[in-house]
């Protein structure tokens, strides 16, 4: 009836593929109305790391085979899962250092315990504002509007590295056609407003507002794509 929703995260796409005897089915259990935000994931180095752009970071990386740390947000997470993206098409391999949020693993890169970390934007900003980090690339499909000189894998020759942290809107499975477009309409309105863009841009957030229809495409891929990830890095939970 469109009163029962799911605000959900990102993590819709991987606990699927590794939480075991889950009492529903992802796959048929929602009806997606769409992405509300993204949260953009980056790869942010400490300031005496000798890779001052992406290419040299793979050169060392590939000099130093699973030599270098790289801290994320947690296992099974989008910065993990970005992580081993990056390291699957840049035929590298690190160290993952997994932490319980990126604020932490962002200290730590300040301090120097971590030679880099594939975190939020938003837990990265601080360090590298002041000055304690640099940022080296962001997991979009293209530059991200929060930080546009930091360049996109995709530009640096990467583009199956495209992860983002994300908040969406479901339905329940069976919710009628034009109770999904009503709700997707409502959205589109709020996510127009200035006042809450900017807001958004403040928590290190970008509106998306994506159609039921194109949202449903990007959570079957998405659901296929984090399966592949989980299976080819033996990524688990237990």
């Amino acid at each position: 009836d469109g009163h029962t929703l799911l605000f959900d995260a990102s993590s819709h796409l991987v606990n699927p593929h590794v939480i075991r005897n889950l009492p529903f089915d992802y796959a048929t259990a929602f009806a997606p109305i769409s992405q509300v935000v993204t949260f953009p994931q980056v790869l942010a180095v400490k300031n005496d790391l000798p890779a001052p752009r992406l290419a040299a970071f793979i050169a060392l990386a590939k000099a130093r085979p699973g030599q270098l740390s790289v801290g994320t947000q947690g296992n099974a997470t989008a910065g993990h899962m970005g992580l081993v993206q990056f390291c699957q098409e840049a035929g590298i391999e690190v160290t993952h250092a997994p932490y319980r949020g990126g604020a932490d693993a962002a200290r730590d890169l300040a301090a120097g315990a971590l030679d880099a970390v594939f975190i939020t934007l938003l837990s990265a900003r601080p360090i590298v504002d002041s000055g304690r980090a640099r940022f080296l690339a962001v997991a979009n499909a293209q530059r991200s509007a929060l930080r546009p000189q930091i360049p996109s894998f995709a530009e640096s020759g990467l583009p199956g590295v495209a992860i983002s942290e994300w908040a969406s809107l479901f339905a329940p499975a069976g919710t009628p056609a034009e109770i999904q477009q009503t709700l997707y309409a409502a959205l589109r309105e709020a996510l127009a407003l200035p006042e809450l863009r900017e807001r958004l841009a403040n928590l290190g957030a970008e509106p998306v507002g994506s159609s039921p229809e194109v949202f449903a495409r990007f959570v079957t891929d998405g659901r296929a794509e984090m399966g592949r990830v989980v299976r080819e890095a033996n990524i688990r939970l237990d």
